[in-house]
């Protein structure tokens, strides 16, 4: 018997993906803090499954520079400089205005609907857990509506990274009024379809953030 309905078959998440997961969430929220051990032992008691996906998980987080190694095989959470942060801060001051830029002719009624329904997150955030997943997907939002998969992969690594940084920064709550005036404007402009004026107020955000960053 033939039919039509399709069939997509669900990709299994590894037990070295979940523990990746789960090591990476509590490094960026700083619940695992710069310095601090990560033994294959102490991991795979408190997650409750062998060392060979927490040594797995350990390699992918020395890859994305979350954790280092050192000349003894000692793997310990990676310290964030102000050198990282200017680093950082030159390819977001570059990619995500580019991202903006690219909307002319996608932004519609949908588009800043859901950018509105973001800022209400960060606006009634009761905790920086919350706010810190609105403002991530505040500005995943421009590099998906832009439909540059390449440029979203960047964008999205990026935000990973300055995740962790806000939260040592320690400017969370010190800043965050000035950094809702400026998610604000940008949303403004776009819903006068002012993707120019957009694209650098985008570029005067991320900067004024990283220089926040710097300043702490």
């Amino acid at each position: 018997m033939s039919t039509d309905k399709k069939k997509k078959i669900v990709k299994p998440v590894t037990l070295s993906e979940q523990a990746y997961a789960i090591i990476k969430d509590e490094i960026i929220t700083n619940q695992i803090k710069p310095g601090d051990l990560l033994t294959e032992e102490q991991l795979s008691e408190r997650l409750s499954i062998s060392r060979t996906p927490i040594r797995s998980a350990l390699k992918q987080l020395v890859m994305e520079h979350l954790a280092e190694v050192n000349e003894n095989k000692i793997v310990t959470v990676s310290n964030v400089t102000s050198q990282d942060i200017s680093n950082v801060l030159v390819v977001r001051c570059s990619l995500e205005p580019l991202a903006v830029s690219l909307l002319e002719g996608k932004i519609g009624t949908k588009q800043i609907k859901e950018l509105n329904k973001i800022m209400k997150k960060l606006t009634q955030a009761k905790n920086h857990q919350v706010f810190l997943d609105a403002e991530y997907d505040f500005h995943l939002a421009f590099a998906r509506y832009a439909g540059n998969t390449f440029l979203y992969d960047m964008i999205e690594k990026i935000n990973m990274v300055c995740k962790r940084y806000l939260v040592l920064s320690g400017t969370l709550d010190k800043y965050t009024p000035t950094a809702l005036e400026e998610h604000q404007r940008i949303v403004d402009l776009l819903e006068q379809n002012k993707i120019k004026e957009a694209s650098e107020a985008m570029y005067e955000h991320v900067k004024n953030a990283g220089e926040r960053m710097l300043l702490s």
